[in-house]
């Protein structure tokens, strides 16, 4: 069984180990994380307002929708 290290050339090991790339690695993705969540929030809000229907429902219709497309499974009903 591979393991994810065994994937990386030695001096990327290396670099794994210095606390200064692996915190501005963890903040690099944050920052992508609240940009694509803030995206995603914004895209749901204007899909609301489109359907005139509350942000809770459009976003259970849009995750249901995902989870179809992903599984192939359209779930009971």
């Amino acid at each position: 069984m591979n393991t994810p290290d065994e994937h990386l050339a030695p001096i990327e090991l290396d670099l794994l180990r210095e606390p200064e790339v692996v915190q501005a690695a963890a903040l690099t993705l944050s920052q992508q994380l609240q940009v694509d969540c803030t995206a995603a929030y914004a895209g749901l809000r204007r899909s609301a307002e489109r359907a005139r229907m509350p942000l809770p429902d459009v976003a259970l219709v849009v995750v249901r929708r995902r989870w179809d497309r992903a599984t192939g499974d359209s779930g009971p009903g």
